[in-house]
């Protein structure tokens, strides 16, 4: 099947529309995953910055943390929550996080990054203090993921109605090549009036279809011309040979004097030339 142009024509679509469309997905599903880590972001700003204006030093040395309402939790929270926070002071000892056995390790300094899958945002507080923020990505992929496959869905579907829709255009673009193909093997069958329709030819094809047709004049004008020369040739030579056919029975049929051979030998020596005249045209 492969080995047909309409086959692999289609291969090469098929192939490059496939990767068109994986590519287009592929961005689609990055954006969506970027959106949604932007959204995370500015909410995990909005958190730390909560946690920092509620963090006050007392005069003990020690913190005061008036909590936001997403951290306050229970004892018996779950042990990987989907926000969480911690605060370091500047000596590095943990003062307060999110109830759970989950770790949470100190970051080197302020900034925003993913960490076992985990979004954590860090910012400095009062005396030096270190507020850390994070969320569970866990949701966050299972969104990606669900959006990936109904893109991927969606794309399959696209790309099996254009396989079907391709199909039928690639026949219909290579219709004028089938019709030219029907004209020559209709021509080599010996059907030499047989010519290609040039006003059903596509554009592109329509030069090549007017050669054609002309070389098939060419080719028709040829073989007739050899038939009717084949028919005069046959005809001229008929009476001469005739002529040398019955000289030579006539001179065999008995005893002849030398008049009468060296007459039947002139007679057969013009019909001779003659068909030698023929022959040579």
């Amino acid at each position: 099947m492969l080995s047909s142009l309409r086959a692999r024509l289609l291969l090469w679509y098929t192939l490059i529309l496939a990767i068109v469309i994986a590519t287009f997905a592929s961005t689609v599903c990055y954006l969506f995953w970027r959106s949604l880590v932007a959204d995370i972001d500015e909410g995990l700003r909005s958190s730390a910055g909560a946690l920092v204006q509620g963090l006050r030093p007392t005069a003990s040395g020690d913190f005061d943390l008036e909590l936001p309402t997403e951290y306050r939790q229970s004892a018996g929270a779950a042990a990987s929550p989907l926000t969480y926070y911690a605060v370091w002071n500047r000596e590095g000892e943990l003062i307060d996080r999110t109830p759970g056995d989950f770790d949470i390790p100190r970051p080197p300094g302020p900034g925003i990054v993913t960490r076992d899958r985990r979004r954590e945002l860090t910012m400095m507080g009062a005396s030096d203090a270190l507020v850390l923020v994070g969320r569970d990505l866990a949701e966050t992929e299972r969104d990606v993921l669900g959006f990936a496959g109904t893109a991927a869905a969606g794309g399959l579907t696209a790309l099996i109605m254009s396989l079907l829709g391709g199909w039928f255009l690639v026949g219909r673009a290579l219709a004028p090549v089938t019709r030219i193909s029907q004209a020559a093997a209709a021509m080599t069958a010996g059907d030499f009036t047989a010519r290609i329709a040039v006003e059903r030819t596509e554009n592109e094809l329509e030069q090549v279809a007017l050669a054609l047709n002309q070389a098939f004049d060419r080719l028709h004008l040829a073989v007739e011309n050899e038939r009717r020369f084949t028919a005069d040739a046959s005809h001229e030579l008929r009476t001469p040979l005739a002529t040398i056919s019955a000289e030579i029975e006539w001179a065999l049929a008995r005893e002849r004097s030398t008049d009468e051979y060296r007459r039947c030998l002139d007679t057969a020596q013009r019909a001779a030339s003659r068909v030698r005249q023929v022959v040579q045209r």
